[in-house]
């Protein structure tokens, strides 16, 4: 929290933060606690809070967990949180999901996590600036956020999305090949866990098929994987239904004539706009009007969605679902043949194929925790 920082550099209360920093260094390792020098052993102490924020921001994205209420106050320094209120595991996959009801501006959405978890340790860096600037080195509280998190992140998130596929070696498209999957994971709405699970399932089928049915199996397991993937996407009816409920939370405070004209007024004349909020500053005026400009797009997002979809058939979406899947099936399938040939130099081995049965029964999740 940056409450200390708004207080005045009192004596009384640097001492009492720094009295804090020492005590909260003491939970961590000796690898931290006993570096001899004050400013360093207090980088690496921030080193590792982000370090551990990031790696559980990317356990959360890696199975569609959203937190809800990710506040300053909410996380802890120890790679933890406290307030899972209005917490939820993802079903169908909505990037813009969050399950708070309460949160208009969507601040704390699914694909926002690791931005505002980045920007709760850039909070507590802004805190600590005293303890932890060093002018000698040029080394500040903020810059160490900003110089590692995006880096642990990625790394994190990206180990276990290779597990999760089942993939034994790193390739330069493995990042393109993930992210289609959750682009097409979006379009269709596919569940998000289930989907993972019908991986682990098309890998398990060939894992107990006959050595020597293997390829046949292999062709006959793609089309129920791409079968599955469909059943697991909504119905029109299932995201007309999430749409409804999303346009509850994002409600606008003032007409959306009177966003837009603001907004546009923002551009051109911001110093009106200024005089119009009582001379606030210039970034929380934008802030403000930017917030219910991005609720209005969202409502008018929905609004359009909801209307093509009343005209859209099950078969047709359906259909639409499949054509996609197949399409990304064909390349999740030729990549995995290169970790086969990786692996074995000849032909796909039944020791390959458990190796890639139990790594993915390792990562994905047998039972699925659902909010209702």
């Amino acid at each position: 929290n940056s409450a200390y920082s708004r207080q005045g550099p009192s004596v009384g209360n640097v001492a009492l933060r720094k009295q804090l920093l020492d005590n909260v260094i003491n939970l961590f390792p000796e690898s931290i606690k006993n570096i001899s020098n004050e400013k360093e052993r207090y980088q690496e102490y921030m080193k590792e809070t982000v370090r551990l924020t990031a790696i559980l921001t990317a356990k959360w994205n890696s199975l569609g967990f959203v937190h809800g209420v990710l506040n300053t106050d909410n996380m802890s320094v120890l790679g933890l949180t406290i307030d899972y209120g209005p917490y939820a595991f993802m079903e169908h996959f909505d990037p813009d999901f969050t399950p708070n009801g309460s949160d208009g501006g969507a601040r704390y959405t699914y694909e926002k996590q690791a931005e505002i978890t980045k920007w709760n340790c850039l909070k507590l860096a802004e805190a600590l600036e005293a303890e932890i600037n060093s002018n000698s080195e040029h080394i500040t509280a903020k810059s160490i956020v900003e110089n590692n998190f995006d880096i642990f992140y990625n790394e994190e998130y990206h180990r276990i999305m290779r597990a999760k596929f089942g993939f034994f070696t790193e390739q330069p498209n493995d990042s393109e090949l993930i992210a289609d999957f959750f682009h097409i994971l979006a379009e269709c709405h596919t569940d998000f866990n289930d989907s993972f699970q019908a991986l682990t399932l098309y890998h398990e089928t060939l894992t107990n098929a006959p050595a020597d049915s293997v390829d046949s199996s292999e062709t006959v397991g793609a089309d129920n994987l791409a079968n599955r993937l469909v059943e697991r996407s909504a119905s029109p009816s299932d995201i007309i239904s999430s749409l409804k409920r999303k346009m509850k939370i994002h409600k606008v405070s003032m007409h959306p004539n009177q966003i837009m004209g603001l907004w546009e007024m923002l551009q051109t004349r911001p110093d009106d706009v200024r005089e119009m909020f009582g001379g606030a500053p210039l970034d929380a005026v934008h802030n403000e009007i930017g917030s219910e400009k991005n609720k209005l797009d969202r409502l008018i997002y929905c609004s359009n969605e909801m209307e093509r979809l009343q005209g859209l058939s099950p078969t047709v979406k359906a259909n639409e679902n499949r054509r996609r899947w197949e399409d990304w099936i064909k390349k999740y399938l030729a990549r995995i043949t290169i970790d086969n040939n990786h692996n074995t130099n000849t032909q796909i081995t039944a020791v390959a194929l458990q190796r890639r049965t139990n790594l993915m029964r390792a990562n994905n999740p047998t039972f699925i925790l659902r909010n209702w």
